[in-house]
């Protein structure tokens, strides 16, 4: 219980001085360490928030990446599968694989730089729902 001689004579005082018994002192300070917290909880969230907003975009990138490749791997190869696929058979198709090696080295990158995006967000302490969603 805190009574009128636990209360400093000013009342922008700081408590934390000695002042009072330490069951008052040590109220304050957890007051102080929960008002703390509850201040981090907002911005510990808008990290997470960002974090994940990031890593899905990220992943977003990859899968739209792995999409342009399927597709044009898909307009290279003949219908009829029982024939070999040994190259190219014109000039449209050695384009297009030479755009579809472009498009995988963009991946790659991709997939490395989502892979440390996924690092940095453990290292900063989020959980795995944050990193691997």
């Amino acid at each position: 219980m805190i009574t009128n001689t636990d209360l400093p004579k000013d009342p922008d005082a700081d408590q934390s001085l000695g002042d009072g018994p330490p069951e008052a002192e040590a109220a304050a300070n957890s007051k102080a360490a929960s008002h703390h917290s509850a201040e981090q909880r907002p911005s510990d969230q808008r990290a997470v928030e960002q974090w994940k907003k990031q890593i899905l975009a990220q992943e977003d990138r990859i899968a739209n990446l792995q999409a342009r490749i399927d597709q044009l791997n898909a307009s290279i190869h003949p219908v009829d599968r029982s024939a070999q696929f040994e190259g190219p058979s014109n000039r449209y198709q050695a384009l297009q694989l030479q755009h579809v090696a472009e498009i995988q080295l963009q991946l790659d990158g991709q997939k490395r730089k989502l892979a440390e995006m996924q690092e940095a967000a453990r290292h900063a302490g989020m959980h795995t729902t944050v990193y691997d969603p």
